[in-house]
């Protein structure tokens, strides 16, 4: 599943474990009740019946976060620094990242790596969750996403203050605009968006039956009034 950037549930999505924009922990060899991985993941697909809506942000002023984290760029160098919150599985698949050019960024506390985030550079086209919603990133262009908290790092702001910093080096950098997608439910992820400086602009909705979207829309920014919290 691909995560809305937010450390939304698919993003990034608060400054909790949030899975954005956008794919949980791998599944155990087994699967659930002796299943292979594959046919769980499609069982869990075809029982999903739900409405999902996706919020879109852009940042719309400069924000200061202040942290005691250590926020640095990742290489080959250091990606495996991830270890110490993440799977070698999915370290294998940040290595694939880097390799197709994708940003990242990784918060230390106490040199552990405590939060990540990445970042998809245009021009491309990403799923915004699941294998759906896709974005078109442009030239120029940048979308947020795969960003988590480790659980003992929880509630020191990480969250607003890697965006923020991330914000910061894409702009230096020349990025035009900069998106990052997260679940409506998902309250915290939206509050540390927001604090980083961002503003909503666009909702999608989404509409599964036995785990395919039947309907979508994304209303004008101008009818959905100010962001929540």
């Amino acid at each position: 599943m691909e995560r809305p950037g937010s450390e939304a549930r698919p993003s990034g999505a608060g400054d909790v474990v949030k899975r954005s924009n956008g794919a949980g922990r791998g599944e155990p060899a087994a699967g659930r009740g002796g299943l292979g991985p594959r046919v769980s993941k499609l069982v869990r697909r075809l029982s999903m019946n739900r409405r999902v809506v996706l919020v879109h942000y852009h940042p719309v002023r400069d924000a200061r976060v202040p942290t005691t984290a250590d926020i640095r760029p990742v290489g080959l160098e250091n990606v495996a620094d991830a270890l110490a919150m993440d799977s070698a599985e999915r370290v294998e698949e940040f290595r694939t990242f880097l390799q197709r050019g994708d940003l990242g960024y990784y918060a230390y506390l106490d040199r552990r790596v405590v939060h990540r985030a990445w970042v998809r550079t245009g021009p491309t086209r990403v799923p915004t969750y699941l294998h759906y919603a896709p974005l078109q990133v442009p030239g120029g262009d940048a979308y947020i996403h795969y960003c988590e908290t480790a659980p003992a790092a929880r509630g020191l702001g990480l969250y607003p203050a890697v965006l923020a910093h991330i914000v910061a080096d894409l702009r230096a950098r020349g990025t035009n605009e900069i998106t990052i997608i997260t679940t409506l439910d998902n309250r915290a992820s939206r509050r540390g968006i927001e604090k980083a400086g961002f503003a909503e602009t666009r909702r999608v909705t989404l509409i599964f039956l036995l785990g395919v979207p039947v309907a979508s829309s994304a209303p004008r920014s101008s009818s959905l009034g100010p962001p929540h919290g």
